[in-house]
C-alpha cells in the first residue's frame, strides 16, 4: 500500500521526489506500526512557474490521489511557517481532559468538536490525531499470582519494555561520539501474541518464571498512543484558515466551536504559532488606535482645531474599503502583508486628503466662501493627486503579478495597496471636499463676519495653482 501511494504521489505534476517513512507519524513524532508519513519534495520554483502549478494545486491533487485509498485515513499538511513552532502550518488545538474521563469519552468529545468545526466557513483541513479502534493486545498482570511466585510487578513491566520496546542499558564512546547500548528481542520473537510465551522474568530466588504464568492476554480495541498537554491527557486537532480568512478569524471560530461543544470536565489550549498569536492578542488593534490618535493630535496642532483633523481622518476609510474589497475579491488571507498594505494605504489616503484640506483652508483664509474653498481645492488639486496616485498604483502592478518564491506575500501586499489606493483616489477626491465643508461649517457655526472683514477678504488675491 505504501509503495502504491508513493508512486501516485510521484506522478503529480510539480513533485520532484517522495520520501516514505513507514511506521512513523510526523505529526505526533510517534512510532506506530499502522502509520506512514510521506515527505513530498517539490520541483524548483522556476519549473513549477512554467507549468503554473502552485502549492495549493499540489495539495489539492494529493487529496484527490489519496481518496483512492479508502482503507487509509490520510491528509496532507504543510510544514510550519516558523520551524520549531508546531508540526504543521495552521493552528494546533489541544483538547484536554481535566475530569478523569476515559480515552473513548475524550475521543467522542474530539469528534464532536471536529464535526462542528468542519461546518464553519472560516476553517478548513480539520483533523485530529486520535484513533480508538486500533487492534490491541491487553496484558493484565495477576499481582497475587506474581507475589506467590516471587516475581515483582516492576520486573514484569521492565522485562516487557526491554524485550518488546527496547531498553538503553549502557553507552560507549567511539569516534568521539557517544553511542547507546540497547537491548531488544529479535523481530521474530516479538512479531505476534505467541511471542509472549518466549519471555521469562527472574523471581526473587533467581529462577526464570514464564511471563504467561503471571499474566493474561486478551484482544481489545483502543488507541496506539496517548498524548499529554500541561500534564492532562489530550487530543490534538489540526486545522487551518480557509481562503479569505485570517488565522485570527480561524482561531476565534475554533474558540466559538469549543465554547459550544466542549462539556464540563474538559478544557482546551493552543500550541505552535497559534499559541504565540493568542498570547500576543489583539495588540495590532491597539497599535492602529495609537497611530490614529498620533495622527489626529499632529493634525490638531497643525490646524489649531480639534474638528478639522476629522476631514482628513474620515476620508481614510475610502482607501481601507478598497483594501478589504481586494481581500474579498481575490480571496486573500488577512495576513500580516495585507495589514502592512492597509497601513500604507492609510498613510497615502491621508496624504491626498491633507492636500485638499490644506489648499481649501488657504482659499478660505483669502476670503472664499466655504463651498468655493472646497470646490476650488478639489479642482486645483485634482491633477497633482491623480498624477502621484496613479504613478504609485501603476508601480505596484508588478507586485500583483509576482511569481516565484515569496510570490504570495508580494501578491497580498500589491493587491491590497493597488485596490486601496484606487478607491482612495477615485472616492476620496469627492468625499474630502464635502468633509472639509462639514467640519468648517461646524467650526464657524453662529459666527457672522463684519462688513469690513468681508470686504477685506473678497479683495484679497486668490492663490494660483501650483505645478505638480
Amino acid at each position: 500500500l505504501i509503495g502504491k501511494m508513493e508512486n501516485d504521489l510521484k506522478s503529480i505534476h510539480g513533485v520532484a521526489d517522495v520520501i516514505s517513512l513507514a511506521g512513523y507519524n510526523l505529526l505526533t513524532y510517534v512510532q506506530t506500526p499502522d502509520t506512514s508519513s510521506f515527505i513530498v519534495v517539490l520541483k524548483d520554483w522556476a519549473e513549477r512557474n512554467a507549468e503554473h502549478i502552485s502549492l495549493r494545486d499540489i495539495v489539492a491533487e494529493i487529496d484527490k490521489k489519496m481518496d483512492a485509498y479508502p482503507q487509509a485515513a490520510s491528509f496532507p499538511f504543510v510544514p510550519p511557517t516558523i520551524p520549531g513552532l508546531g508540526n504543521a502550518s495552521g493552528f494546533a488545538f489541544e483538547l484536554q481532559d481535566t475530569g478523569g474521563h476515559t480515552v473513548n469519552e475524550l475521543a467522542a468529545v474530539a469528534d464532536k468538536v471536529v464535526a462542528a468545526a468542519r461546518k464553519r466557513p472560516e476553517l478548513t483541513a480539520i483533523n485530529n490525531t486520535m484513533r480508538t479502534s486500533i487492534p490491541l493486545l491487553q496484558l493484565d498482570v495477576d499481582r497475587d499470582r506474581a507475589a506467590t511466585r516471587g516475581v515483582a510487578v516492576s520486573d514484569v513491566f521492565k522485562q516487557l519494555q526491554a524485550m518488546l520496546g527496547g531498553l538503553v542499558v549502557d553507552e560507549f564512546t567511539y569516534f568521539n561520539r557517544t553511542w547507546d547500548v540497547m537491548i531488544q528481542a529479535e523481530p521474530e520473537f516479538r512479531a505476534n501474541q505467541g511471542s509472549l510465551a518466549s519471555i521469562y522474568v527472574r523471581n526473587d530466588t533467581g529462577q526464570m518464571v514464564p511471563l504467561r504464568s503471571v499474566t493474561t492476554v486478551r484482544r481489545d480495541l483502543g488507541t496506539d498512543f496517548i498524548q499529554r498537554f500541561n500534564t492532562n491527557r489530550e487530543i490534538q486537532i489540526f486545522g487551518s484558515n480557509a481562503p479569505g480568512y485570517s488565522t485570527g478569524q480561524a482561531i476565534a471560530a475554533m474558540s466559538e466551536v469549543a465554547a459550544k461543544t466542549i462539556p464540563a470536565g474538559y478544557t482546551y489550549g493552543w500550541s505552535g504559532t497559534a499559541y504565540q498569536e493568542v498570547t500576543v492578542g489583539n495588540t495590532q488593534n491597539i497599535i492602529f488606535a495609537f497611530s490614529v490618535l498620533l495622527v489626529f493630535l499632529s493634525l490638531a496642532a497643525q490646524y489649531e482645531s480639534w474638528v478639522m483633523p476629522l476631514a482628513v481622518l474620515l476620508a481614510v476609510p475610502t482607501g481601507v474599503f478598497g483594501a478589504f474589497l481586494s481581500v474579498l475579491l481575490w480571496r486573500l488571507d488577512n495576513n500580516v502583508y495585507v495589514q502592512i498594505g492597509i497601513i500604507l494605504v492609510i498613510g497615502l489616503a491621508a496624504k491626498n486628503a491633507v492636500l485638499i484640506v490644506e489648499f481649501a483652508r488657504e482659499r478660505r483664509a483669502h476670503g472664499a466662501s466655504i463651498s468655493e474653498a472646497a470646490t476650488d481645492a478639489a479642482r486645483l488639486r485634482f491633477r497633482p493627486i491623480l498624477m502621484t496616485s496613479f504613478a504609485f498604483i501603476i508601480g505596484v502592478i508588478p507586485l500583483m503579478l509576482a511569481h516565484g518564491a515569496g510570490a504570495a506575500s508580494r501578491q497580498a501586499l500589491g493587491s491590497t495597496v493597488f485596490a486601496g489606493m484606487l478607491a482612495a483616489t477615485c472616492l476620496g477626491i469627492f468625499f474630502t471636499p464635502s468633509l472639509y465643508e462639514l467640519c468648517q461649517r461646524f467650526i464657524e457655526r453662529g459666527k457672522k463676519p463684519s462688513e469690513d472683514e468681508t470686504s477685506a477678504e473678497l479683495a484679497a488675491p486668490h492663490p494660483r495653482e501650483e505645478p505638480a
